[in-house]
Order: structure tokens, then sequence, then C-alpha cells
């Protein structure tokens, strides 16, 4: 199976769960922990990736570090991935978990990289130039990024404005790495 498809369908059903249990905001928190666990410690992604640990030793490990920061419902969600030998998928299943809640509670979400920080009017102008509409929400989250060195790097559904001075010199390169002289003969 695509693991795009599999994590889909693995979200689809933890989704439609929280829905008919009316805790799809404890479950949203929860993952958004377990994904920046998984994010931090190169450890925990190795072990979750491990072909060699049997099941029910990765389920014990798995009861013990989430136990106290999650849910027992989002727990077991999570057992029942490891139990079928899909947990490597988790961080895939997160991430579509929260694309799908995103999209079902009409959040539009901004990720901006600057070298700086955004200001509310630059906030605003780009808000209006992504054609928000009244009736969505907003998650709009800035990221400090140095390299860049100033402009920024707008990223909304998985698209991305690059406007940044970085990208700009890196184009440079590349068209000056180029040998444009022909010799005439």
């Amino acid at each position: 199976m695509n693991n795009e498809r599999l994590a889909i369908r693995y979200s689809k059903s933890l989704y439609v769960l929280s829905e008919k249990q009316n805790n799809t905001e404890v479950v949203l928190r929860d993952l958004k922990e377990v994904l920046s666990i998984i994010k931090q410690s190169k450890d925990f992604k190795n072990f979750l990736l491990s072909p060699i640990l049997k099941t029910n030793t990765k389920i014990e490990i798995i009861r013990k570090v989430l136990e106290t920061s999650i849910s027992e419902n989002t727990l077991k969600h999570i057992i029942l991935i490891t139990k079928n030998t899909r947990e490597a998928y988790l961080s895939q299943i997160i991430s579509n978990f929260i694309k799908l809640y995103r999209k079902q509670k009409n959040i539009l979400s901004i990720k901006v990289k600057s070298p700086h920080g955004v200001h509310k009017d630059q906030k605003d102008l780009i808000i209006k130039y992504l054609g928000y509409s009244e009736n969505q929400k907003i998650d709009f989250q800035v990221e400090i990024n140095k390299s860049l060195i100033g402009g920024l790097v707008i990223e909304v559904d998985g698209k991305q404005l690059d406007i940044s001075i970085l990208s700009k010199l890196q184009t440079l390169k590349t068209k000056f790495s180029k040998n444009l002289y022909i010799k005439q003969y």
C-alpha cells in the first residue's frame, strides 16, 4: 500500500472517531505533542522506524513515554497503529490528521519564515494577498530564520512563495556558474 494512502486512511479513521466522541480538540493537541516528540528526539524517531524491535516491546515503550502527556483515547489509537506495524508512518498520519482538521474547520494555515519577524501590518498584507475570506480562521505562524538575510518565505497548503534575499543570491550564483561564453570561429 502507498504510504500516503495509508497515512490518509489512519488519519481519517482517527478524525471520524474523535468527532463521534466529541474530543477532536484533545486529540489534535495530543497528536501535536507526539509530533513534536518525534521531531525533537532522534532516538524516538529511530525507535519507531526500527524493524528489529518486537511489537510488544514497542507498545510498552510507547505507553511509558506517552501515557503522562497524552489522553488515553489517543494513546489507544497509537497503540493500534503499532499493533498493525504502521508506527513508522506515525508522523505522516499525524500530519494528515492536522491537515484534515484544518480543512474541516476551515482554517487557513500560513507559515512565514523571516529573518526579523513580522509586524502586524505585514501580517495583514500577507493575509489580504492570500485571499482570506471572512468565514475562515487563520493559523499564522512565524519562524525566525537569520540565514534568509531579508525578505520572506511564505508557505500555505503545501505551496511556497520564496521572496527572500537568500533565494535571489542562490539564483544569481547558479546563473553565474554557467559558462555563457561561446567561442565563435
